[in-house]
C-alpha cells in the first residue's frame, strides 16, 4: 500500500478537508464556529461562566462566526494575527483560504464584522 496522496497543496493542513466540504455546500468555517458553541456551552454549564474565546491565525473567522451566532454566550474575544478582511482579500487579490471562507458570504457581511456586533 502507497502513501496517501494529496490533491490539493497547501501549508494548511486543513485546506483539503475545507475543499471537500466548500464543494458539498458546506464550510469548515461553519463546522467549526458549531463546534466553539459547543464548547462555549460546555464551558458555561460545568464552570458557571461564560468564556472568552482566544485565537490564533485564521481560526478567528470561525470564532467571529460563533460571537455572532450566540451573542452573549462568550464574554469577549481576543484574535491574534487574523487574517485580511475577506474584502481586503478580494480587493487586492490576495490568495484566500478556502479553511477561511464562506461562499458567497462576502455579498452580505465581511467576517471582521462580526465580532463587533
Amino acid at each position: 500500500i502507497g502513501a496517501a496522496r494529496h490533491y490539493y497543496v497547501s501549508r494548511h493542513d486543513d485546506e483539503e478537508t475545507a475543499k471537500m466540504l466548500y464543494i458539498m455546500g458546506s464550510s469548515l468555517v461553519g463546522r467549526r464556529a458549531g463546534e466553539l458553541i459547543a464548547l462555549g456551552k460546555e464551558a458555561k454549564r460545568r464552570f458557571g461562566k461564560n468564556p472568552t474565546v482566544v485565537t490564533t491565525g485564521r481560526l478567528a473567522v470561525p470564532a467571529a462566526h460563533a460571537i455572532a451566532a450566540e451573542p452573549g454566550l462568550f464574554t469577549g474575544h481576543d484574535f491574534i494575527n487574523p487574517p485580511r478582511s475577506w474584502e481586503s482579500a478580494v480587493r487586492n487579490r490576495e490568495m484566500s483560504l478556502y479553511s477561511t471562507s464562506v461562499h458567497g458570504a462576502l455579498l452580505h457581511y465581511d467576517w471582521v464584522d462580526l465580532s463587533e456586533r
